[in-house]
C-alpha cells in the first residue's frame, strides 16, 4: 500500500512539473491528471513520478498535519519499546 503525500507544485514545464520533497526539487508527470495544475498546488503522487490527484493548499496542510501527527505517535510507540 502506498502512503500518497500532498507534494507542492515549484513549476511546470509542459507536462512536467518539479514538486517539492524532503530530498529536493523532483521531477514528476502531470498527464494523468484530469484538472489543470498551477505553482502553488500541490499534488499526489503514485510511484514517485505521476502525479494523480491535485488538492489545495488548505486540503495538503491539513493532511501534512495529519502524516506530521501520526509520524510522531509511531517515534514515541518506537522510542518506548
Amino acid at each position: 500500500m502506498c502512503i500518497a503525500i500532498p507534494r507542492e507544485v515549484l513549476s511546470i514545464d509542459g507536462l512536467i512539473a518539479e514538486v517539492a520533497t524532503e530530498r529536493g526539487p523532483q521531477p514528476v508527470l502531470l498527464n494523468l491528471l484530469s484538472e489543470p495544475v498551477a505553482v502553488g498546488d500541490y499534488v499526489t503522487l503514485q510511484a514517485g513520478r505521476y502525479a494523480v490527484s491535485r488538492m489545495d493548499a488548505r486540503e495538503a496542510h491539513v493532511r501534512l498535519a495529519l502524516f506530521d501527527e501520526l509520524l510522531e505517535t509511531s517515534t514515541r510507540r518506537e522510542t518506548a519499546l
